[in-house]
């Protein structure tokens, strides 16, 4: 297990070594002498919730036959 008078742990960005610090700033790679820079990771948060959708009315929609209309004018043009 690692201890605090190691550092912390790094990886190094071009040769891929794992490495500590040994409480170095800036971290530089043992293996291929890269200073590396550290990047702090954000922490995950939890996403919003959604809002809850209005329930659906019970009541039937009124519909309106347009076509009813349409062929009573028709009869009454079709009279000799």
């Amino acid at each position: 297990m690692a201890t605090k008078d190691l550092g912390n742990k790094h990886l190094c960005t071009s040769c891929g070594a794992k490495f500590y610090d040994m409480g170095n700033l800036p971290p530089t790679c043992p293996k291929c002498e890269t200073v590396v820079e550290a990047v702090v990771k954000p922490k995950p948060t939890r996403a919003a919730p959604k809002p809850a959708e209005p329930a659906p009315s019970k009541k039937p929609k009124k519909v309106v036959d347009d076509d009813a209309e349409d062929d009573t004018e028709n009869d009454v043009d079709d009279a000799p």
